[in-house]
């Protein structure tokens, strides 16, 4: 099985500012952690060799987590999909804790996203639950 390639970027706002010492945990499937890595000042991990799947049918999915000491809630993405030969970088926005609120946004990437082309009336729609993961990560 060929890797494909994983970079976090960790920021606040949107972008603007990166998050500097995060701590990244990518998990395999079964829950065990496979990296644990920490942003650097432009907050972005280091590139990781992860296994991945060209078959659509086995995709290799793997959960993200990434944490930070400073008063920010807990990103924790769920189905980061890798595929051979390619390097992915995924954008994680901390956002700030407050009081008692949750502590962290959980995000489940569905199996297909994006686009939906099979419209019958001709016209493309986005699929509502990748509108939610991002709505999550952007504050809408």
């Amino acid at each position: 099985m060929e890797n494909g390639y994983l970079s976090v970027h960790v920021f606040i706002g949107d972008r603007l500012l990166p998050v500097v010492s995060a701590t990244v945990r990518v998990f395999c499937s079964c829950g065990k952690i496979l990296h644990e890595l920490l942003t650097n000042e432009n907050g972005l991990t280091e590139t990781i060799p992860l296994p991945g799947s060209a078959d659509h049918e086995h995709l290799k999915k793997y959960k993200v987590e990434v944490t930070h000491k400073e008063n920010l809630r807990e990103a924790i993405i769920h189905g980061v999909t890798i595929f051979p030969g390619i390097t992915s970088t995924l954008p994680v926005q901390l956002k700030p804790a407050a009081g008692d609120e949750v502590t962290q946004d959980e995000v489940f990437i569905p199996d297909e996203r994006g686009v939906d082309l099979r419209s019958t009336k001709g016209e493309s729609r986005f699929d509502p639950a990748m509108l939610l993961a991002l709505s999550l990560f952007r504050g809408w």
